[in-house]
């Protein structure tokens, strides 16, 4: 795992127990097939794996039990899963893209984004383009962004990694030209 997300990744590990909940998003920029999905899967075994390490708390981490695709699973699973378990919510941006905030799965989905804080889960949410996300989880309710690319060739497994404030420049400035050189 790079150095740079395992360190920011074992910041939120540590932090989860002091009653935080934490949403990480993973996009692409709008591309497809380069590699979101694979290191939302990756980030969730590491932090599952670490929790167990560092505070002896033992979730089971499988597709079966972690990720979901819809928003209605995502909130069945959430209500249903233990304390500071991984949920891994591929294809997010389905139900969370800000021109669909009237659609009523999407106002749910928000909804149980607002509420779920008390289960100090970590949500990992893959989407095709950050910058269809509503204003409140770009912005507030997610603690980072991890923008997945590719260079030359398609070489997979590349990424940029943009923190609080940073996704927040971001996304002000990049809004308007879906620009994620901002």
């Amino acid at each position: 795992m790079d150095g740079y997300l395992k360190e920011n990744l074992d910041i939120l590990i540590k932090a989860i127990v002091k009653d935080f909940d934490f949403i990480i998003l993973i996009s692409g920029g709008g591309m497809t097939r380069i590699g979101k999905s694979l290191i939302a899967m990756q980030i969730g075994f590491y932090i599952n794996w670490q929790m167990e390490q560092v505070h002896k708390i033992k979730n089971d981490y499988s597709a079966e039990n972690n990720f979901v695709f819809r928003g209605d699973q995502l909130i069945a699973k959430g209500k249903e899963s233990p304390q500071y378990v991984v949920l891994n919510y591929d294809e997010a941006g389905s139900d969370l893209m800000a021109r669909k905030t009237m659609h009523g799965t999407t106002q749910a989905v928000l909804d149980y984004l607002r509420e779920c804080g008390q289960k100090n889960q970590f949500l990992i949410c893959v989407l095709p383009d950050y910058f269809d996300l509503p204003k409140g989880i770009a912005l507030t309710r997610s603690v980072c962004l991890i923008d997945v690319n590719f260079v030359e060739k398609f070489d997979r497994g590349k990424f940029k990694f943009y923190g609080r404030r940073a996704k927040k420049f971001l996304y002000l400035k990049g809004k308007k030209f879906l620009d994620y050189e901002a």
